[in-house]
């Protein structure tokens, strides 16, 4: 399946092997490193400060907020 990825651009993946009724698989692009860092933590209480502070001492990496395409 073709699909898109932020830093790598276009590329191939394979398809699902296991065909589920009624939860069909999907296919995309990985996440990026980081890339849900920030939002899990959140909703697992973090304040945006306790999390900066986090990602200034390099204890956790939030990827760069991406553009929607």
């Amino acid at each position: 399946v073709d699909v898109r990825h932020a830093e790598l651009g276009p590329h191939w993946r394979p398809s699902p092997t296991v065909t589920l009724s009624r939860t069909p698989a999907r296919v995309g692009a990985a996440s990026l490193v980081g890339q849900h860092t920030r939002a899990i933590l959140e909703e697992l209480g973090y304040s945006t400060a306790e999390i900066d502070d986090l990602a200034a001492r390099k204890v956790i990496y939030c990827a760069p907020e991406q553009a929607q395409a």
